[in-house]
């Protein structure tokens, strides 16, 4: 809001006059649109455990609106259905379930920023978290029982039997030995 005072006179053709003063106020019409930062592409978070009571904080997500006032305070929301996701009021992207890499390791979110203004205006994007990995899953074999019969003879150093196990985790977290 711009305020200006200014003294006004009227004059008449005899030289008689009168002042005033004329306060002028131009209020802020909501024009401009909320504006997203360059964000990180993906975001990446760990997997784990995340609750409503223990939430993980992905991250903080400030939208702006160059109006004033109303017109310029602008909430986030998610407008996909991404109900393991949630905002804070103050733009922290939040985890309110558990995340499994192993089960989904993206998540394609799209939200949205909106004024207070009248009428409102918004804007949106999409973003997307990656879940990275924590090792969390043990070795597993690839069978429960391996049996092999061995005949005299052997020299020490034969190979009698190769064994097999994996792991799904991932990078450091699958090596097996």
């Amino acid at each position: 809001m711009l305020s200006e005072t200014m003294k006004v006179v009227a004059v008449d053709k005899d030289g008689l006059n009168a002042t005033a003063q004329l306060n002028i106020t131009v209020l802020d019409y909501n024009d401009n649109t909320p504006q997203f930062p360059t964000l990180p592409d993906p975001i990446p978070f760990p997997e784990g455990e995340y609750s409503d009571k223990s939430p993980g904080e992905v991250y903080h997500i400030l939208a702006t609106d160059s109006d004033l006032g109303s017109n310029g305070e602008v909430t986030i929301s998610i407008s996909s259905s991404a109900t393991l996701f949630r905002f804070r009021e103050d733009g922290m992207l939040l985890v309110v379930g558990p995340l499994d890499r192993e089960t989904n390791d993206i998540y394609e979110l799209v939200i949205v920023a909106t004024d207070k203004g009248t009428p409102q205006r918004q804007n949106m994007t999409s973003i997307r978290v990656s879940v990275t990995d924590v090792n969390d899953n043990s070795p597993v074999f690839s069978a429960n029982t391996y049996t092999r019969a061995s005949g005299e003879g052997r020299q020490v150093g034969d190979v009698l039997l190769t064994l097999s196990a994996t792991d799904k985790d991932m990078g450091l977290n699958a090596l097996v030995t």
